[in-house]
């Protein structure tokens, strides 16, 4: 047993959380709000923990849901509000030509009509946030599957057990081919319990992310998932030898 939801949350992430948030605030706030925006988010996670009995069996609400809530909870209350709310802090606020993105190329500011103040898109910095751990994940794949040709050969069912295990109904599970469809996701259901769903779809692309251009000889495919409103996530994934 933990002490407390702050020693949980050293844990976030297989504990890579505080430094890949603290990354990335960096690139937004200066020193001082970065520290404040840290604090808050570490209070945000206590109070989620404690407001809604989680207990520390349900590892994806520990570990990865409610500091994600926390987060992106966070980022609104600072004014970086997806629908282009103010920012509350002028601090906060940086020109557009300073901003740096690795994971993916859309606007991350919003201009609010009523004062023209430039601000921040709270999921976007969400979603930079996580491609962090997104773009390790998929590194390591491509830097394993060069060195070990056994763990290229039989990743099609560790996917399945890795991904689907014990929450799936299992359609293939064959070391060349597995598939898989998921009805429930504890990811939606819990977000959508604390008002946020939206954040559901940075977790959907990263598995895409994750998952898709590892090795020429393996190939990634979902295209449905719970969150878009299909009846399940179909996973898949194929190993096909080649010369």
């Amino acid at each position: 047993m933990k002490a407390n939801s702050i020693e949980l949350l050293k844990d976030a992430y297989g504990g890579t959380f505080e430094e890949n948030v603290k990354t990335v605030l960096n690139r937004y706030f200066d020193s001082d709000c970065a520290g404040k925006r840290w604090n808050q988010i570490v209070e945000k996670y206590s109070e989620l923990f404690k407001k809604h009995n989680i207990s520390e069996e349900d590892e994806d609400a520990v570990y990865y849901i409610l500091p994600s809530v926390a987060v992106y909870r966070v980022l609104e209350e600072s004014g970086a509000s997806e629908k282009g709310a103010a920012c509350s802090d002028d601090k906060a606020c940086v020109a557009a030509s300073e901003n740096k993105f690795t994971f993916t190329p859309d606007t991350r500011f919003s201009d609010n009509s009523s004062n023209g103040s430039s601000c921040f898109d709270a999921l976007s910095i969400f979603r930079e946030i996580y491609f962090i751990d997104g773009q390790r994940g998929h590194d390591y794949l491509v830097n394993r599957f060069r060195e070990d040709e056994a763990f290229l050969k039989g990743f099609p069912q560790d996917f399945l057990r890795t991904v689907g295990e014990g929450k799936c109904e299992v359609i293939s599970d064959t070391p060349e081919y597995t598939e898989f469809h998921v009805k429930s996701c504890r990811f939606l259901e819990l977000t959508k319990e604390l008002g946020c769903p939206e954040i559901c779809s940075v977790f959907c692309d990263l598995d895409t992310l994750m998952y898709t251009n590892m090795h020429p000889k393996l190939s990634y495919n979902r295209d449905k998932t719970l969150y878009a409103g299909h009846d399940c996530c179909n996973f898949s994934m194929r190993y096909v030898e080649k010369e």
